[in-house]
């Protein structure tokens, strides 16, 4: 994402990029082995400029074998609670959950599942990339292919 580097601000572990109106801050800390994204903007496109973003990091991750990057979520109002795996909130959301209760310091906090993951991607969008099909044509006899909820090898 080297053309939306903001007015030269990139270092070793990090940058600062400017996604339309936004401003993004993508910092790696080594020691912990995570990459943090912070965005500010007008609130109705951060979501935007945080799915290019997400979507570089995917594209890198996929190219590095045997990476099993996974995505965490800050809760909002909740400095001290641990950020909830984003795999987590989707299997969540798909089962029906509406809210989930998280320890922050002293207290507990619920956290409205579907509101949380709208921050991040658009609720159409999560459903499209769950109901993703592959169709596969022609002859396939006598080929191994992963098919089922399972991915049992059938023949």
């Amino acid at each position: 994402m080297n053309q939306k580097i903001d007015d030269g601000l990139v270092w070793r572990t990090g940058v600062v990029l400017k996604i339309g109106e936004n401003k993004a801050l993508v910092k790696a800390d080594i020691e912990d082995r995570k990459i943090t994204i912070a965005i500010d903007g007008q609130e109705y496109t951060r979501r935007d400029a945080l799915s290019a973003i997400r979507y570089q990091l995917d594209e890198i991750h996929g190219s590095i074998k045997g990476l099993d990057a996974q995505k965490y979520v800050p809760i909002p109002n909740a400095p001290n609670a641990e950020p909830l795996e984003y795999e987590y909130l989707l299997m969540l959301e798909r089962e029906g959950d509406e809210t989930c209760r998280v320890k922050d310091g002293n207290r507990l906090v619920t956290v409205n599942v579907r509101q949380i993951l709208s921050g991040i991607e658009t609720e159409i969008a999560r459903k499209e990339s769950a109901s993703r099909v592959i169709n596969i044509y022609g002859d396939v006899k006598d080929s191994n292919i992963l098919t089922g909820d399972d991915n049992e090898v059938k023949k």
